[in-house]
């Protein structure tokens, strides 16, 4: 074998072996080659709720959605019967940053339960009372996590808190990060 011929046989296995290192570092590093969009894994999507905030949820998820009007706010839900949970939004100038809003509508009551965890404002509801409109009937939810940003409040009701968490944690407002 020529010397040639060795060198074009060492370039070759060091590219095959640089290709190699690269697909490794892709399907290893942020597994976006096995999973959907950017992070969202198999089966999930990331889905746009009126251009207010994006969350991702199951990739059928199919929402009954509703909204009000009052003085000072307009209100948003997004029921999902299957899945047994209920997103409220709420965009209002009225409680533009104030991050107590929450805490001060289910302190007040002594109905509910705050649960600390990781910066989430989450109450367990302790009164089964405690029923929401879900579209044209009332719903008890074991659980509720607030969130304020900007001017948009955005509570999630739910009875698997596992999944709450993991939908308020992948929230983005109009973009941000």
């Amino acid at each position: 074998m020529e010397k040639k011929d060795k060198i074009i046989i060492g370039v070759l296995i060091i590219v095959i072996l640089a290709l190699v290192a690269c697909l490794a570092i892709i399907v290893a590093g942020n597994g976006n080659l096995l999973k959907g969009e950017a992070g969202v894994e198999e089966g999930m999507q990331v889905y746009d709720f009126d251009s207010a905030f994006t969350m991702v949820v199951k990739d059928d998820a199919k929402f009954l959605k509703s909204w009000e009007t009052t003085p000072v706010s307009i209100i948003k839900t997004y029921y999902n019967k299957d899945d047994n949970y209920l997103i409220y939004l709420s965009e209002s100038d009225y409680f533009a940053n104030n991050l107590e809003i929450f805490s001060t509508l289910v302190n007040d009551t002594g109905k509910f339960e705050k649960i600390d965890d990781m910066g989430l404002n989450i109450v367990k509801v302790i009164d089964k009372s405690e029923k929401v409109d879900v579209g044209g009937s009332e719903k008890y939810f074991t659980y509720r996590i607030g969130l304020v940003d900007g001017n948009k409040f955005i509570v999630l009701y739910g009875d698997d808190l596992d999944s709450l968490k993991d939908m308020a944690n992948s929230i983005k407002i109009n973009g941000r990060q």
